[in-house]
């Protein structure tokens, strides 16, 4: 038998939990709701030789507002004799998407097979017992997000490696895209989000009551782009440096589809919005491509290039999140 559940090409791809849930969210009625209302404000966790950049989401792999999601434990599965082949098989059979932490020493598609020990969390949806294998998705090779193929036998020990349990969660999460499920849009909310970015507010206060104050050292919206200069000028970590301007181009390229959402919708009437929001996006990906072209021929020229960029891009998404958020007052109040 086989079996591969329905997949998009999700809209971003910056981290694994991201480009999953949107890869099999896309068709869902509240979709665009959930998506715009979401990721608009991001933080940056930053030590010496730390930086990493990522949308701000309370509880992050553990809440899904249009996902039906149910979790089984490793130590369950194992102490119960359950096959975990089967179990993943069963779970396909019934709709629901696996995501699940594997040790990557075993999967033959990761760039650390049979070299290190690495615990990674890895997308499934589908199998084929002509082949014998899953269909998964992940940051593999390369460090591109794709889809690809695993045996039976690679992830079974994967998922039974001593070194699997120890990247956000422990054990199978299922998901499947509960189309009951309805998210309203709230322009009020997105208002009060553009305004967190703006002033760099801790959002995580908002949601301590769900337990998810975010204590480490960290900075919000605007502020991310002091420490990311920092960071560089610190840091001979390329990939972690690559990996936020990546995360950065990201994060523009949804708010262009975010302001081009509210003026087909009637929220905000200032077109030039949309001018703006497109200009932010495509010099978030000259920043991107600069610092790439550095990472081939390092030089203090291209370096400070890249930090320039990042001082021009500062200046630009300031002024278009104050002109935002006046606009969608201003809309709100007639």
């Amino acid at each position: 038998m086989n079996k591969i559940l329905p997949t998009v090409t999700p809209v971003i791809t910056s981290y694994p939990r991201h480009a999953n849930i949107m890869s099999i969210l896309s068709e869902h009625p509240s979709f665009e709701h959930w998506l715009y209302m979401n990721h608009i404000q991001i933080h940056a966790d930053y030590w010496i030789n730390e930086y990493y950049l990522g949308y701000y989401e309370p509880i992050p792999r553990k809440h899904y507002p249009l996902v039906d999601t149910q979790k089984i434990r490793k130590d369950v599965i194992e102490k119960n004799g359950i096959d975990v082949i089967s179990f993943l098989k069963n779970a396909i059979d019934e709709h629901y998407y696996a995501y699940m932490c594997v040790d990557t020493y075993y999967i033959a598609e990761y760039p650390l097979y049979q070299r290190i020990h690495f615990p990674h969390d890895m997308f499934v949806f589908g199998y084929d017992d002509e082949s014998g294998h899953f269909h998964i998705a992940d940051f593999m090779k390369d460090n591109r997000y794709y889809q690809a193929q695993a045996s039976y036998d690679q992830v079974r020990e994967a998922f039974h490696s001593e070194y699997d349990d120890s990247y956000g969660f422990n054990g199978i999460q299922l998901l499947k895209p509960d189309d009951d499920a309805r998210y309203p849009f709230d322009v009020d909310w997105i208002i009060q989000m553009l305004e967190d970015y703006a002033s760099g507010y801790l959002t995580s206060r908002r949601f301590q009551t769900l337990g998810d104050p975010h204590v480490e050292v960290c900075v919000y919206g605007l502020d991310i782009y002091r420490e990311l200069i920092n960071f560089i000028y610190r840091s001979a970590n390329t990939f972690l440096i690559r990996r936020a301007l990546h995360t950065l181009s990201d994060h523009k390229k949804l708010m262009k589809l975010r302001v081009e959402y509210l003026a087909a919708h009637q929220y905000l009437k200032d077109v030039a919005l949309i001018e703006m929001s497109q200009a932010i996006e495509k010099l978030s990906l000259v920043l991107r491509n600069s610092y790439l072209k550095y990472m081939v021929q390092p030089s203090a020229e291209k370096l400070q290039n890249v930090v320039n960029l990042i001082h021009q891009l500062h200046v630009q998404d300031k002024a278009f999140i104050s002109q935002l958020i006046a606009d969608l007052k201003a809309n709100r109040s007639r």
